[in-house]
């Protein structure tokens, strides 16, 4: 266990990202983003996990139902 808090991390993460040169995650096609953060779990040695859950739902908008999902 470490005596860091998720919110300590958290920044981290942020911070790491933010001083990464290159597009931000805004300006890159889906794929690139994709790649991105494979590569940035990659290099925080994060563990994997083989049970996820994924959830299809419909989000009403003013404008049109928009369908998105979720990933746990």
């Amino acid at each position: 266990m470490t005596s860091r808090s998720p919110l300590a991390d958290v920044t981290a993460l942020l911070d790491m990202v933010a001083a990464t040169p290159g597009p931000s995650f805004a300006e890159m096609e889906p794929e690139q983003a994709r790649e991105a953060v494979r590569a940035m779990v990659d290099m925080l040695d994060a563990p994997g996990s083989s049970e996820v859950t994924v959830a299809d739902h419909v989000c009403l908008t003013p404008d049109a139902p928009l369908e998105c999902r979720t990933y746990l």
